[in-house]
């Protein structure tokens, strides 16, 4: 599992981890608290990303999206810092 904290503020992602499988990824984004969470959901499952939501959680305080997609860590990080983020 890689993890990746967003240097950019201003997004809506506070830090990603990734997590490869063989029939693609593992994703779990953690947002900011004030994120609009269903305006990210709703790209993260539009046709660009294809990503399915698999579960929401709050962990302290912060809302985190895991979600299953078939692409791979490198096209999940160019999508996300396309909607802002400084991955580092």
């Amino acid at each position: 599992m890689a993890f990746y904290t967003n240097t950019n503020t201003s997004s809506a992602i506070a830090s990603v981890e990734f997590s490869p499988v063989s029939d693609g990824n593992f994703t779990f984004v953690y947002l900011h608290a004030d994120a609009d969470k269903d305006a990210f959901k709703q790209w993260l499952t539009s046709g660009e990303i294809g990503q399915e939501i698999i579960a929401e959680a709050k962990v302290d305080g912060q809302t985190v999206i895991v979600s299953h997609g078939d692409k791979r860590q490198n096209e999940m990080q160019e999508a996300l810092s396309r909607q802002g983020a400084a991955l580092t």
